[in-house]
């Protein structure tokens, strides 16, 4: 996820398989896709009797994202000097600061997390080995920054409070409401051609 929000500029994310039906059951019988090694089997399980469910872990990443970065909310330039701390931030719409924080490594990393201006307590949440969407204690920050140790094979999401910004109303180039219209137009054309 890292990588496509941060190289290809992705805004939304849609976890396209919510769950394996195939999940738990015996393997031969399963069509190639489901088998094991198969690299997305979705973000809960189903049990045997299909009375129950489970979040596998992959939910409580995606839930990193889906509940802390609203729709609205504009993707600020962020810099990791550790190549093993991946690290993207977002402004929310409530003027507040999201950033989230992967270490894929087994070790922990120190960071120390500098902002322009932070006017309140951090909220900090972790999904790690043995924590599914943890809220932490609170952190205090100190001359606009804070230092957290990110723990090996985790996704942290601190939210920071920060001084409300007007941002300007972003439009969409004339090029896309020109292909919307044309889109429009085809779809009404095709209508009136099927009546």
């Amino acid at each position: 996820m890292w990588a496509a929000v941060t190289a290809g500029n992705v805004t939304a994310w849609h976890y396209w398989q919510y769950m394996n039906p195939y999940e738990g059951q015996d393997t031969a019988k399963l069509p190639p896709r489901y088998r094991p090694g198969w690299k997305s089997p979705g973000i809960i399980s189903i049990g045997g009797n299909y009375d129950e469910f489970y979040a596998l872990p992959r939910y409580y990443v995606m839930k990193q994202w889906g509940r802390n970065v609203p729709k609205g909310s504009i993707r600020v330039d962020t810099v990791s000097d550790n190549p093993d701390l991946h690290v993207v931030a977002w402004r929310r719409p409530d003027s507040k600061l999201v950033i989230i924080a992967f270490n894929e490594t087994t070790a922990d990393i120190p960071a120390t997390f500098n902002c322009s201006s932070i006017i309140g307590d951090i909220m900090h949440i972790r999904t790690a080995d043995r924590e599914n969407y943890v809220t932490k204690a609170d952190i205090i920050p100190i001359a606009n920054s804070f230092d957290e140790v990110i723990i090996g094979q985790s996704i942290n999401t601190f939210i920071v409070p920060i001084p409300h910004v007007s941002v300007p109303e972003l439009r969409f180039p004339a090029i896309f409401c020109i292909l919307a219209l044309f889109t429009i137009l085809l779809a009404l054309t095709w209508v009136q051609a099927r009546t």
